[in-house]
This record gives structure tokens, C-alpha cells and sequence, in this order.
């Protein structure tokens, strides 16, 4: 999982890494695909990174693919 070296929006340079969170304390730091099957299965949720840009603001979310790709093939192989 790797994140630009710019800002996607203004091309800015000073990039921090953080995380989203919600209303508590534990910060977002999966995803799930939607329109998959047994998402409460460990190993189906796609782990994610983030940046904030400095400058704008702009926040890069950034998963990895090839956990995707194993989360959606585990999902839909389950019956």
C-alpha cells in the first residue's frame, strides 16, 4: 500500500499519514467490498492507510489490492 509522493488534488508536497475514525475511538481502518458475501469472515476486510494533505486538506485513502482481490475470492468461494 503505497501513497503518493504529491497531493492528488493540489500537487502539494507536505503529506501526513493519520486515520480516519468515527464517533470513537478506533480509527477506520478497513474496508469491505460491498456486495460481498460472509463479510464477518477474518481475512475480508482490506486493510487501509491514509494521508492528509497540509496545504488543501485532502485526504488519500489507500487499500491493498492483492488483500482485495484474496478477500473477494474467499468470499464468493464460502457457501
Amino acid at each position: 500500500m503505497e501513497h503518493s509522493a504529491k497531493c492528488l488534488k493540489c500537487g502539494g508536497t507536505e503529506l501526513k499519514p493519520g486515520h480516519l475514525c468515527t464517533g470513537g475511538w478506533e480509527p477506520i481502518s478497513r474496508f469491505w467490498v460491498k456486495g460481498r458475501r460472509n463479510f464477518w469472515m477474518k481475512g475480508t476486510f482490506i486493510p487501509l492507510t491514509s494521508t492528509i494533505c497540509l496545504t488543501c486538506g485532502f485526504v488519500e485513502l489507500v487499500g491493498d489490492p492483492e488483500a482485495a482481490r484474496a478477500a473477494i475470492e474467499k468470499s464468493t468461494s464460502v457457501r
